[in-house]
Order: structure tokens, then C-alpha cells, then sequence
């Protein structure tokens, strides 16, 4: 599910919206790209989705974000998100032809 900063602004202050967005990822493996954990929406639908796995994508390492990361149980990719989606996408391509097993 990818959540842009339009739907954002649509949503801003509509809780059922951001809770909906929660159940749906529910316990399932989560990757923030290019957004920030200081967002409260972000950390609303972070703090209501359960427990799965995560990963944040940032550019850099921040104290304040690995604060945040261990609390909602994200690991840390330090890159671009044009990087990380490019390996991403290589590696998602090379399980479906059968050449990497995830």
C-alpha cells in the first residue's frame, strides 16, 4: 500500500481513515520510504498495525529516528529511496524468474 502525501492532506484529520490503513497492514511486513516517523499520522498507523516486521528507508542515520524505529520495531536501511527500490525491484525480479529465493 503506498500512502502519498495527497492522500495525507485528504485524510489529515480523519482518524477512521488512518486506523482503517492500520487493520488492512494489520501484522504484515511494512517498508516507510522517504517519510518521516515524526509524522503523527505515520506514528498513529505504526502504533495501531500490530507487530510485523518493518523497515525504515532513509537517507541518513538519525539518533531521533532510532528512538522511534525501536519503538515501532523498524530496521534501518541507510540509502535513497531510488536505491532502495531499484535493489528492491532487481531482487523481487530475480525470485519470480526462480534465481533468488527471499
Amino acid at each position: 500500500m503506498i500512502v502519498t502525501e495527497e492522500d495525507a492532506a485528504h485524510a489529515r484529520l480523519d482518524s477512521p481513515y488512518w486506523s482503517s490503513i492500520a487493520q488492512v497492514i494489520g501484522n504484515r511486513p511494512v517498508i516507510v520510504v522517504g517519510h518521516s516517523l515524526r509524522d503523527e499520522n505515520a506514528r498513529r498507523v505504526l502504533v495501531e498495525r500490530g507487530s510485523g516486521a518493518g523497515l525504515y528507508v532513509s537517507i541518513a542515520s538519525d539518533p531521533m529516528d532510532e528512538i522511534l524505529r525501536d519503538r515501532f520495531g523498524l530496521a534501518e536501511c541507510v540509502g535513497t529511496a531510488d536505491d532502495f527500490l531499484q535493489s528492491y525491484e532487481y531482487a523481487h525480479r530475480q525470485a519470480e524468474s526462480g534465481a533468488l529465493t527471499l
